[in-house]
């Protein structure tokens, strides 16, 4: 019984937290680049403001958790992408990897949008380039040590902006299939990884 009544807690704070990100992100579309108050959110979700800052101490807060949990994602997966990997198969199974990383941010693209282009206060754009780069580098070394340093890092830096971007410009066109993105970014990596691989 106890265990049903920890996960019913749980759940209602999880909807109440979507509901408040949600909320977030209707009046951006709505008003987009305009700088919100917390009582303009509360308002949007149908909240009192004690609600709101039991969740959030403040709207920059709460962009900052949006940010923070896309951001996440992004270094989770790249963790996991480069391990027991070879150059090799690594650079066979791009258009796999891309895919499923675009996958995993479909239902995320109205709060990409709005990160991205509606919000005054958001620094999503550096946070993602950041953990990109220094997911891309640490990855690459992994997989090709012997190779070029500086050309590994510039692989990192040039992936990391191509990423950003194609992820901008998917969330302003969500009718966008993933594999196109995919195929696009994985014809852009293997000319690169093919230099790694001569220089390996």
């Amino acid at each position: 019984m106890a265990d049903n009544s920890l996960s019913s807690n749980h759940q209602s704070h999880r909807t109440t937290e979507q509901l408040i990100v949600q909320s977030f992100i209707n009046l951006l579309n709505k008003t987009p680049n305009h700088p919100l108050k917390v009582t303009d959110i509360c308002r949007e979700a149908s909240i009192n403001r004690g609600t709101f800052y039991h969740y959030f101490e403040s709207e920059a807060e709460l962009i900052e958790a949006c940010e923070d949990h896309l951001v996440n994602k992004f270094f989770l997966f790249g963790q996991q992408i480069f391990k027991h990997q070879t150059l090799t198969s690594f650079t066979k199974q791009l258009s796999t990897i891309h895919l499923n990383f675009f996958k995993q941010f479909v239902d995320e693209l109205p709060l990409i949008d709005v990160l991205l282009h509606k919000s005054p206060r958001s620094h999503l754009t550096d946070k993602l380039i950041e953990v990109i780069e220094n997911s891309g580098t640490a990855g690459l070394a992994m997989l090709a040590p012997h190779s070029n340093k500086q050309l590994r890092t510039l692989i990192a830096v040039d992936s990391a902006a191509e990423v950003v971007g194609l992820l901008s410009y998917w969330s302003m066109h969500p009718d966008i299939k993933p594999n196109v993105l995919a195929d696009l970014l994985s014809l852009s990596e293997k000319g690169q990884f093919t230099l790694l691989q001569a220089k390996n």
